[in-house]
Order: C-alpha cells, then sequence, then structure tokens
C-alpha cells in the first residue's frame, strides 16, 4: 500500500462523532450503533483512519467520562481507571 505523506492528516469520508459524558451513554451508543469505534487517545484509530484501513461510520470519543479516570484504592485492590496514561500512573504515589 502506498500513502501519500502530503496528505495523511486528512480524513475524508464521512462518519458521527459522539462524545458521552456517562458509561451508560457510552453504552446506549455501542449498542445503537454496532461496528462504531472507540476514540480513547487516537494513537491507535486515528491512523488507521487515515490510511484507510478502517472507515467507521460511527466514533464515540470515551475521553470525558470521567469515571473512567483516576487510581483508587478499593479494599486490598488498586482500582486503574481505562483512560489513565502511563505516565499517569508511573507519578502517583
Amino acid at each position: 500500500m502506498s500513502i501519500n505523506a502530503q496528505n495523511t492528516h486528512i480524513i475524508p469520508f464521512k462518519f458521527q462523532y459522539y462524545s458521552p459524558k456517562t458509561i451508560e451513554e457510552a453504552t446506549i451508543l455501542l449498542q445503537k450503533y454496532p461496528g462504531s469505534k472507540i476514540l480513547a487517545g487516537g494513537t491507535d484509530i486515528l491512523p488507521k483512519m487515515k490510511q484507510r484501513i478502517i472507515e467507521p461510520k460511527h466514533i464515540i470519543n470515551i475521553k470525558k467520562i470521567e469515571n473512567l479516570v483516576g487510581i483508587k484504592k478499593e479494599g486490598n485492590h488498586i482500582v486503574i481507571g481505562a483512560l489513565n496514561s502511563i505516565r499517569s500512573i508511573e507519578k502517583n504515589k
């Protein structure tokens, strides 16, 4: 596959973009739009979209779901939210 280096920043196909604020809203969207792609940081999905490896019709950005961020102790367990970066885990004491 050949990629035009001048236009790799362009994603020319159409898609619907959603930014739910809760896990419940994200779940409803995923059920309503099977085959949706989840956007959390972009390092996985965006390059594939730019290269046309994937062309999702619906993208659900979960970055604004506060419950997915944070590190806390619950009983004998440490709970690490799905949206924490490796750096945030590393810096946590």
